[in-house]
Order: C-alpha cells, then sequence, then structure tokens
C-alpha cells in the first residue's frame, strides 16, 4: 500500500523564554519539535516555529484548535498563533536549503540531495532531516556529538548503544561511524521520525542501526547498553533520570541535551542522587550538552 506524503504545517508563535520549553512538551503529542533562536538581546517575547506533520487532510482551523487545546490542557497561557501549510513540492527543498554542508568536530554532514564529497579526513554522514528533528544545525546536536567524539577518544569500548528520541537519527548514526561494530538501538515517539531514521541508516549503509517506534522505554524491553544520547528536553530528561540509569551498564556513559545552560544543574540533580557522575558539560550557544558515567 503507498502512504501519501504527510501534510506540512508550519506553526508559529511568541512566549517568554522561561515558558518556551513548556510549550515545546505540550507539541510533543503532535510530534513537533519546536525552534527558536537565543542571542544576547533577549526580548520579553521570543518568536518560536513549530513543524506539524500530519497525514489526514487538515486546515489552519484544525491545527490551531488542536494545538490551543493542548496548551490548555497543560494549563498555558494562549498565545496568538500563525498557522500555514508549507507547499507540498517545495517542503523537502527548503530544508535542504536551510540546512548547508556542516563540519561538526570530525563530522562532515550533507544532504542527499547534493551530493558532495566530503573533505579529506571528515567522516562523511549523508543526512536529511526531513520533519524530524536532527538536521546537525542546533547548539544541542553538535554538543551531542561533540560530547560522542570525546568519549570515543577518551577509549571508550561501548558494546551497545541507543539513541533516545533518536528524531532524524543523526546521533545513532555518528555513534555507529564511532563504534562500526556495535548494535545501535534508536527510538522516538514520532513515527515520521523513525521512518526518517530509517531512511538515512539505509542511505549511509548502516544495518546495525534499529529504528523503533516507543514512547520513551516503552518498548525497548529491559535492554541495557554501554551508552545510551538523548537529545530532548530538560522536563522530560528529569522525569526519565530512573530509566535512563536502569537501561545503563555499569561503567556506561550518558549524553544528555536539549536543555538551556540555566537548566543544567535541575537536570543533573536526580542522576547524580542515582549515582551518575558528570564528567563534562559542553556549553554552545546559551544550551548544554551534559556527559555522564556510571559508577
Amino acid at each position: 500500500m503507498t502512504v501519501s506524503a504527510p501534510q506540512i504545517w508550519e506553526v508559529g508563535f511568541e512566549a517568554p523564554l522561561q515558558s518556551l520549553e513548556d510549550y515545546a512538551f505540550a507539541l510533543e503529542a503532535l510530534g513537533a519539535s519546536l525552534t527558536w533562536a537565543l542571542d544576547d538581546d533577549l526580548p520579553p517575547l521570543l518568536p518560536a516555529t513549530a513543524f506539524v506533520a500530519k497525514q489526514e487532510a487538515y486546515d489552519a482551523q484544525r491545527i490551531e484548535h488542536e494545538i490551543q487545546s493542548l496548551f490548555e490542557n497543560h494549563r498555558l497561557k494562549p498565545v496568538a498563533l500563525t498557522v500555514q501549510l508549507v507547499p507540498e513540492k517545495d517542503w523537502v527543498l527548503e530544508n535542504q536549503k536551510q540546512f548547508p554542508p556542516l563540519t561538526i568536530g570530525g563530522f562532515f554532514l550533507y544532504s542527499p540531495l547534493m551530493p558532495i564529497e566530503a573533505p579529506q579526513g571528515l567522516i562523511p554522514i549523508n543526512l536529511t532531516a526531513a520533519v524530524a528533528f536532527g538536521s546537525g544545525e542546533h547548539a544541542t546536536t553538535q554538543g551531542c556529538i561533540l560530547a560522542l567524539e570525546m568519549v570515543k577518544k577518551q577509549g571508550v569500548v561501548a558494546r551497545s548503544a541507543l539513541d533516545m528520541g533518536c528524531g532524524s537519527g543523526i546521533l545513532a548514526m555518528v555513534i555507529a561511524k564511532l563504534w562500526p561494530e556495535i548494535p545501535i538501538l534508536a527510538c522516538d515517539f514520532d513515527l515520521f521520525a523513525v521512518k526518517t531514521t530509517q531512511e538515512n541508516a539505509a542511505i549511509n549503509t548502516l544495518p546495525q542501526i534499529t529504528a523503533l517506534h516507543s514512547d520513551g522505554f516503552e518498548k525497548v524491553c529491559g535492554q541495557t547498553f554501554d551508552l545510551i544520547a538523548a537529545n530532548i528536553l530538560a522536563n522530560p530528561l528529569i522525569e526519565m533520570a530512573p530509566a535512563m540509569v536502569a537501561h545503563l551498564n555499569p561503567g556506561g556513559r550518558l549524553i544528555l541535551s536539549g536543555l538551556l545552560e540555566s537548566q543544567a544543574a535541575d537536570v543533573l540533580k536526580p542522576y547524580r542522587y542515582l549515582g551518575m557522575k558528570c564528567l563534562e558539560n559542553f556549553g554552545i550557544a546559551g544550551w548544554s550538552t551534559l556527559s555522564l558515567i556510571k559508577e
């Protein structure tokens, strides 16, 4: 059976910085990732953008109603929304234009629509973010890649790995390039993210990556790992701390991101309580990436 391409809706609004993560958490129910820009001169309200994929025929009014209902259910203040349909024939190409080839650490990330040879000495990853989070441009993704490279340089021998909240599968692919012989599980609650990860793994000939549709650790079935990477949001990272630690082998490494620098202490608190030690805290453009070990 042929599955039609999803409609992509662009949703914009403004909210205070301290509330944006709460709005992002609410939007997760629609499989949407919220993005916003940070700079030195922060206005009272920051503009934020989310992209929502819908397989069915939706209209702007229905999308707005669903989002406002989510915000209300999460006890968030109502905000004015701008909702517009991204033209079907243009959104993938626009995605690629917005994310040109990137060099992050020892990796070279580029689009399958723009075939190009990697500079000598860099590890190539052919990547399409599509509607899933994980193009490589965001500071949290960059921090995770640099943290994983550091773990590898420290001589850590990983026998299994998990990319929790995999998005495009970018971190799973980085792990596969750094530890090419190990099985890697990539999980996301968003079906489009799982599909994107499967496609990216196939494009890069990385059969050791298995993409799984799972709400958190719901379908991980008690597996444990030597290495876990989770680039999600601060609140879910806090809530998932017991499961993260339980699924990590003794001596295992945990890479966490998706949190602002101001949220690092709150995220670290439950992990330290559970016996984790923080080895590194990478700060990039106001965002933190934490590298921990299970002692």
